[in-house]
């Protein structure tokens, strides 16, 4: 799916997903419908196609991340977590939050989010609140978490409610069962 942008905001919150079978991204599609209903300006990335030649130029990122088997990212993002763990960018003009999503089964339970939220603060990123961690069938803590992350980032943001908004979104993957 792809929207034009239209939109004012001087600071788009940027919205990345990692996901095995669909559920970080539904949430990051959620995330992204209510920054929109509040105005903002809001890009939509999977990470599985996010360039990260763009990635020093953010400025607000809420990353939505689900773990793979024992602490791993989604196959699909491999390449963007080995790109961030080998990278010297300097983040300290981004700011971001994190949600982690596993299964508290594992050993290393939101081992891809806890990864990405080291590496973003190592990287000079200030984080915006500290780590969510989810477990599977956390989804409506998960979304409340979201929802005040989202009007945190809003706010900031300067765009009042009416401001032409749009949303740009790309690679969304929609599979069921993933934790």
């Amino acid at each position: 799916m792809s929207i034009p942008v239209l939109n004012l905001a001087a600071r788009p919150l940027t919205i990345l997903f990692a996901t095995e079978t669909g559920h970080a991204a539904d949430l990051a599609e959620a995330a992204a419908t209510l920054a929109l209903s509040m105005g903002a300006a809001v890009r939509l990335r999977d990470l599985a196609t996010y360039n990260t030649a763009k990635l020093a130029g953010e400025r607000d990122i809420l990353a939505i991340t689900s773990t793979h088997g024992e602490g791993d990212p989604p196959e699909s993002a491999i390449d963007f977590f080995d790109f961030l763990d080998e990278s010297e960018l300097d983040l300290h003009e981004v700011r971001f939050a994190v949600m982690a999503l596993g299964d508290s089964g594992y050993d290393e339970f939101c081992g891809a989010g806890k990864r990405l939220d080291r590496r973003l603060a190592a990287m000079g990123a200030a984080r915006l609140a500290p780590r969510r961690d989810v477990d599977v069938g956390e989804m409506k803590p998960a979304r409340e978490w979201l929802a005040t992350i989202v009007r945190r980032f809003v706010e900031d943001q300067g765009s009042p409610r009416g401001l032409a908004a749009g949303i740009e979104a790309g690679g969304l993957a929609h599979a069921a069962g993933e934790p």
